[in-house]
């Protein structure tokens, strides 16, 4: 049960993606099953917490939240959708930056 290369280079281009995100708690962890299952699974999470007036207990919020199985026929499509997601995440981040050096 190998993946083919291009799917190996979209999930370190992810990793990559999510290491640069400092506002958003975030994880990124893949599942394999044992080889009678022949399954792969990534599952990407980026979230915050909410914290609601006179409440103590924090609500997880989540900006994205993806699983994909990294066998089917789909995934290199639904790995560049949660790549173009992601960047969006760290394009904002970095165009903050620049506003806020600016002023």
């Amino acid at each position: 049960m190998e993946l083919k290369d291009s799917i190996l280079e979209k999930i370190t281009s992810l990793y990559a993606l999510l290491s640069k995100i400092d506002r958003y708690w975030t994880k990124a962890e893949i599942t394999k099953s044992i080889k009678q299952y022949n399954s792969m699974e990534l599952d990407i999470r980026v979230y915050t917490f909410l914290e609601e007036d006179g409440e103590e207990e924090k609500r997880l919020a989540y900006i994205v939240k993806e699983k994909i199985n990294l066998m089917e026929s789909t995934a290199e499509q639904g790995l560049n959708y949660l790549l173009e997601d992601v960047k969006k995440l760290v394009v904002s981040k970095e165009e903050e930056e620049a506003k806020c050096q600016t002023n």
